[in-house]
């Protein structure tokens, strides 16, 4: 019987981490639906070039110094040292991503790594379910175990008065910086600066997180573990590293993520520059870490993930699920017809897409393409699309037919209600085929 190493604030216990119910959040959800609905409506009515600009740079910061260095990092696999304050400030960055308090970051990440570390565990656990059902259940239900493990805080954290009062009042933390952002640029700065920034890392956070559990590159095999981390190549940069999951699994105490020859890591190269100036040190690397007796490196032909067609339907997934939502912003530059050009196109361009590679390669015609057309979940696709493609039309017409009396909020209206969900419906189907497609890449015998 193989003996499970437990990440080290779990202690030994008859837990059970398969049994449980998937229970649904109030808070949780109305959390998320907030902010989302905050950030698509009241974006597109006040965005400016400054607006997303602060958008890019403020979530950007945020995930770098924050969730990267501050709650994954240093808080919860201590891979550096640094000065209490510097701790403090990285960790209250992490809390301005939305995700959780830092006790709640600790026993979240703590648990799904105890589970995916056993044998078998909940699909809440693995992102096992289906890419919509895995998108409720994380962004909107939390699991609740039948037999849970006990989880031991290190005394350095848990009596931390700055921990327990951001931990108490986590949401409430992003009022001060949303005043300040008021002050610096009205309601725009607010919502571009406040709610879109936390839709768009705690949607990513999941977004990520499915597909790095589910497919993607891997340079090591944990053998006996439930789940195995995938590296998301395309994510790496966005993610400050975090992408690199399957490396991550392999050695979770490691400062550095991005291992190996063109694995950017924007996390590590900051920890670097501040190890030059002596704000950080003893930045452990996987050779400090213990010996793992279940970690098998993978040798590169069996290294899955970055393949042509493994290429094309990563590019055919953000096409559907991302660009849409900056073409809705589109909408909201002053020439509405521009944004919903931008929709119609993106909307056409996968299907184009779609039959380019059904005819340039046989395995994606015999497998992605009949799948898409013949099945129910095709048949949603499908549909979905054609009212996208109508929904972007109208708004097209009542652009140019109301410019002066509301025509172009009200198409802006309905391309969101419309178009949105059939991107979505969409980048389901086609995670599901991709899945499905590459099924046959798993762990060496």
């Amino acid at each position: 019987m193989r003996q499970v190493v437990n990440p080290p604030r779990i202690g030994v216990t008859q837990a059970d981490p398969v049994a449980g119910q998937v229970v649904y959040s109030p808070l949780k959800s109305l959390w998320i639906s907030a902010m989302t609905i905050a950030a698509i409506v009241g974006g597109a009515l006040t965005f400016s070039w400054g607006a997303l600009l602060l958008f890019l740079g403020s979530t950007g910061a945020v995930l770098l110094l924050g969730h990267s260095l501050g709650m994954h990092r240093k808080l919860i696999h201590n891979s550096f040292e640094c000065p209490l304050w510097l701790e403090h400030f990285l960790v209250y960055c992490g809390v301005l991503a939305g995700l959780a308090g830092p006790y709640g970051m600790v026993r979240t990440h703590d648990m799904r790594d105890w589970a995916q570390r056993q044998g078998r565990c909940h699909d809440y656990f693995a992102h096992r379910r289906p890419f919509l059902i895995d998108a409720f259940w994380q962004l909107h239900c939390e699991l609740r175990l039948d037999h849970p493990p006990v989880l031991h805080m290190e005394p350095r954290i848990a009596r931390d008065r700055f921990y327990r009062f951001i931990e108490r009042t986590w949401m409430l933390q992003q009022l001060p910086l949303a005043l300040l952002l008021y002050w610096w640029g009205g309601w725009a700065y607010v919502v571009w600066g406040g709610c879109a920034r936390v839709a768009a890392c705690v949607t990513g956070h999941w977004l990520v997180g499915h597909i790095a559990h589910n497919t993607g590159g891997r340079s090591h095999h944990v053998e006996g573990a439930g789940v195995q981390g995938y590296n998301v190549r395309i994510a790496g940069l966005i993610s400050m590293g975090e992408a690199w999951h399957n490396n991550h699994h392999a050695f979770p105490g490691s400062a550095r993520i991005g291992l190996y020859a063109g694995e950017v890591d924007p996390g590590w190269w900051l920890l670097k520059a501040l190890a030059a100036v002596g704000l950080v040190w003893n930045l452990k690397l996987p050779e400090d870490l213990p010996y793992r007796p279940e970690l098998k490196s993978l040798p590169a032909p069996d290294m899955p993930g970055y393949s042509l067609r493994r290429t094309v339907m990563m590019a055919l997934f953000v096409l559907l699920y991302v660009l849409p939502l900056t073409a809705l912003f589109g909408l909201a530059l002053g020439e509405f017809r521009l944004g919903g050009g931008w929709i119609l196109l993106l909307y056409g361009a996968p299907f184009v897409a779609l039959w380019i590679a059904a005819l340039r390669y046989p395995r994606f015609r015999k497998g992605a393409a009949p799948y898409a057309l013949r099945t129910l979940s095709g048949k949603v696709l499908t549909g979905a699309l054609y009212y996208g493609v109508l929904a972007d039309i109208l708004s097209l017409v009542l652009a140019y037919a109301q410019p002066e009396e509301g025509g172009a909020g009200f198409a802006l209206f309905i391309a969101g209600i419309v178009g949105l969900p059939a991107a979505l419906f969409a980048a389901g189907v086609l995670l599901k085929v991709w899945k499905e497609w590459d099924s046959s890449v798993d762990a060496p015998a």
